[in-house]
């Protein structure tokens, strides 16, 4: 496989998981009052392998399959902490851990050739532990709680980011700009390449999309046009800039609002389950209490002496 192709299925791959993100989402619910799961390795060999086909495997022969696993699928499993891969090989490219509980990037060191890195929808604040992969080409860390990003936290051979849907509050235009700077490699950020997501300004208000339009697959530069109606048409062209960027800025606060919406949803379920689990777990206790006294009174019944009734008209002792 040429390294054309392999990028380009990695990127196919990150952005079959934007896509998918919102239904994903919403199978969290299904899952928001279980317990966590450790990542184990009978974890990864159940989904790494099947458990159809463990049941008539060795224990070296499970072991031997996991440690050629090169695709590794470990999404919506509940897992809090990211442990024991150290149980795969060399071999493993992509690691899917989207739908989780995990808060903390961690324990990727012996993933020296992985090339995606799939985290969105965990509850992660920050990206760490991940500069010293250097064969990694796509990391998606979208719906966390990420509030900032430096250079420093990205391997340089990084390709394609996605952080959608995070707070990001410290990411200014200025910050970004910086930071694809410091990591030229990276081509896309949100499934959009770079170079027209940071259009650069050449000092009069005016980005260099406004300048330049696409009309009939060649480049029209509207400050230079002339003729007659060159005024109205450059007018005009730049109001269809203008109300393109409005049309952009209200799709991203529709957005923002539904995911604003979607994660009050979410807290409310959650905390409406806790209640729920709370109450019950009240009532037992209740029932346990009762429980116990009815053993106590039964024991304390059982400990005194029986009582002697006399027949009637026996004689008693004086």
């Amino acid at each position: 496989e040429s390294e054309g192709d392999s990028l380009d299925s990695l990127y196919s791959d990150s952005k079959e998981v934007a896509n998918l993100v919102d239904a994903q989402l919403e199978e969290d619910f299904v899952f928001d009052g279980l317990s966590d799961q450790p990542l184990s390795v009978d974890l990864i060999a159940r989904r790494g392998i099947g458990e159809g086909q463990m049941s008539s495997m060795s224990q070296d022969d499970i072991a031997d399959a996991i440690f050629k696993l090169k695709h590794v699928r470990l999404d919506g499993e509940r897992i809090s902490i990211i442990d024991n891969l150290e149980a795969l090989g060399p071999y493993v490219t992509h690691l899917y851990l989207q739908r989780n509980r995990i808060s903390k990037i961690m324990n990727l060191e012996s993933l020296a050739e992985l090339q995606l890195l799939c985290l969105s929808s965990n509850h992660i604040t920050s990206i760490e532990n991940v500069a010293s992969l250097k064969n990694l080409r796509g990391l998606d860390v979208s719906y966390n709680l990420i509030e900032s990003i430096s250079s420093n936290d990205l391997p340089s051979s990084l390709l394609y980011l996605t952080t959608t849907a995070n707070p990001l509050t410290a990411m200014t235009k200025q910050v970004w700009k910086e930071l694809f700077a410091n990591r030229p490699s990276i081509r896309q950020h949100n499934c959009q390449d770079i170079e027209s997501d940071d259009a650069d300004d050449d000092g009069d208000g005016e980005s260099k999309d406004e300048e330049q339009l696409s009309v009939g697959g060649g480049v029209a530069d509207i400050d230079r046009e002339e003729g007659p109606n060159a005024d109205v048409r450059r007018e005009q062209l730049k109001e269809l800039m203008r109300n393109g960027r409005e049309r952009l800025s209200q799709a991203k606060r529709l957005f923002d609002d539904e995911i604003r919406n979607f994660r009050d949803r979410r807290t409310h379920m959650m905390t409406k389950q806790h209640a729920e689990l709370a109450s019950e777990a009240a009532s037992l206790e209740s029932q346990l209490r009762e429980a116990r006294a009815a053993i106590e009174q039964l024991r304390a019944s059982l400990a005194a002496p029986p009582s002697v009734s006399h027949a009637e008209g026996a004689p008693r002792c004086p």
